[in-house]
Formats: structure tokens, sequence, C-alpha cells
């Protein structure tokens, strides 16, 4: 972290939503672009909570792109998530979860400076407000729960929407609680949440239904963009690195979107011998620009490949963002940083 910021707690975020609650502030939260489970759960775990201090509608869910269509089902209180150009000027609190950088925010970089604080889990980062951060937490979702708890201290009823926005979102950052992420603390998490999803009776999802809404639901795009994938994969390193390579004109030609392609990283990573996964998308409107996903197996730590690289993320998943003439030149480039982490 940099930048003369403070340094925050859940407590301190808690009374800072009620103080802005209080005082009938509006509150923008805004997500990472190409957003996943974490930053969108999170984001509406947050908006529910605020809304029922503030007693009506107060605050708004935004991301630079829309969100994939299977995180359509946790958004609470409003159709989307796309932003609309302008409106920050209708609020007069913008808070950001689980960006770890200004870069993160993609189009909407130049609200950076207006985030008044962050709640964020990546260590490494770059700190652009005052922050709410614990590298050890699996997910932002986590540190939700930390606030949702202290605001129910202080008298915010039990909300189980909001226990299944935070489940939904560190379910979406451990793999349904499989990954390395996952510590006791998760797990402790996790049990609390499911007393009060369980508990509800209430008519709405139940755990078991959030996980297979997140990991078990594919829609037909996502089916063509595996397809593609497993034609596309590479291997280097003696199949230690394994990696693929989407160009602007393979997406195009197969009509496939970006947002089909969003879970791909873990193909190349599941690959038995395989130490690091990698997949690697051109942007489709400035060609020079190719955005890097990878996943880490065993010992190998790819945060730091994707640091040196400009980006960041955690030991075993980031990413980054690279400048190259070509696809082949970003190839290369990739396939030599990555290959320096194996083990």
């Amino acid at each position: 972290m940099n930048g003369n910021f403070q340094k925050l707690s859940a407590s301190h975020i808690a009374a800072k939503l009620k103080i802005a609650a209080s005082a009938n502030k509006s509150l923008m939260i805004l997500c990472h672009q190409n957003p996943d489970g974490d930053t969108v759960a999170s984001a509406f775990a947050l908006k529910l909570m605020y809304d029922a201090l503030c007693g009506v509608p107060r605050a708004r869910c935004v991301c630079t792109s829309e969100g994939a269509p299977y995180l359509t089902h946790f958004y609470r209180g409003q159709e989307s998530i796309a932003y609309i150009p302008g409106e920050e000027k209708k609020f007069d609190l913008k808070i950001s979860v689980d960006v770890a950088s200004p870069k993160q925010l993609g189009k909407l970089q130049f609200l950076a400076t207006d985030v008044d604080f962050m709640i964020d889990h990546h260590a490494m980062g770059e700190s652009f407000a005052d922050y709410y951060t614990v590298p050890t937490a699996s997910a932002a979702g986590e540190l939700v729960w930390s606030v949702y708890e202290n605001l129910m201290i202080d008298g915010l009823p039990a909300m189980p929407d909001v226990a299944r926005l935070i489940y939904a979102a560190i379910s979406a950052d451990t793999g349904s609680f499989r990954y390395s992420n996952t510590t006791p603390d998760t797990m402790n998490i996790g049990a609390n949440l499911l007393r009060e999803i369980n508990g509800a009776r209430d008519g709405g999802e139940s755990a078991s239904e959030i996980a297979r809404l997140l990991h078990e639901n594919t829609t037909m795009g996502e089916l063509k963009a595996q397809r593609l994938a497993i034609d596309s994969l590479k291997f280097a390193a003696d199949g230690r690195l394994a990696y693929i390579i989407f160009t602007a004109d393979m997406l195009e030609a197969n009509g496939i979107s970006e947002l089909d392609i969003g879970g791909i990283v873990d193909l190349p990573r599941s690959i038995e011998g395989v130490q690091i996964g990698v997949t690697v998308k051109q942007n489709r409107v400035d060609r020079q620009l190719f955005r890097v996903s990878s996943r880490a197996n065993g010992k190998a730590n790819v945060a730091k490949v994707c640091a040196t690289l400009g980006g960041g993320g955690h030991d075993k998943a980031a990413g980054a963002t690279v400048t190259a003439q070509s696809p082949e030149e970003a190839e290369k480039l990739i396939v030599e940083e990555f290959s320096k982490a194996l083990i």
C-alpha cells in the first residue's frame, strides 16, 4: 500500500455508514471491471445494509462493464450494474469493494480520487483512498461480513439476503470453499452464514442453490468458449505452464463475448502436471492491450509475476494488463515471465 491514506477497520466502516445514513447521504459502490462474484455480491450486500440504515434505497452498485449473466441472480434492488455516464454527480459518498488499484476500475479510473474508502483483500495493490484491507481474507466478502457483524451489534436486524450475498461472495473466491485461500476463519464465517440462511425460511436461495448458480451454471456462450479454449491450449516448460491466447479475431469469428471466457482460466490450471495456468485476452478496441489472468497450483506464486507486469492479486490467483504489438509478442512475454515462477 502507498499514499497518505488511513487504515480502517470493520468498526470504522460500520460507523461511517451509519453516520452517512443518518445524514441521508446517497452512496455509490464501485465494483472492478470484468466483475466476478466476490465484487458483485459484496457490493450488493453493502447496498442492502446501507438501504436498511437509510430506511429507503439510497445506494447503487456500479461497474464499467455489465456483470456476467449468472451474476444477475445476486442483484438486489436494481436491474443492472452498468455505469451510466455522469451518474456519479448524484452521489454524496463513493466506496469501492474488491478493487485493488485504480486500474481495476477500468474506464472508471477517473473516479478513484473521489472514493471515500475502499474495502479489499488483495495482498498486492495500490491504495487510492482510506482502506480496510485484510490480505489474509479469502474474499472481500469476509470483510463485508465483519461490517455486517458490527452493524448488527449496533442494532441492524439480521438480513438473510445480506447473508446470502456474503456467502456467494466468499463461495465465488474460494471455489465453493475448495481453494487454498480458504482458512479456518473462512469456514467459521461460512458456518455463521449457513445458520442465518438455513434458519430464514423466507423462500430465498439456499446455500446449495447459491453454489449451483455460481459453479454449475454454464451458458451456451461459455460452452463455445470452453471448446475454443481446448482447441487453442498450449504448453511450455515441459508441461508445467499451460496457457491460452484469445485474440480479438478469434472471439469475433466464433461469436464469443468477453464474459463467456471469464472462468476459462481455471481450465489450464486443472490439467495434470500443470503448475501455472494462464489466459490472455486481446482487447477488441485497443489491440495492443492484453488482459492476463493466472492461477497457480502447489508452491508457484503468480502474484509476484503479475506485480512485475503492473498488476497484482494473490499467490494463487492474479492478473495484469500488458502491452504488446501482437498476440505473438504477448505470448512470448507471458511464457518468459511465468516460467520464472515455476518450482
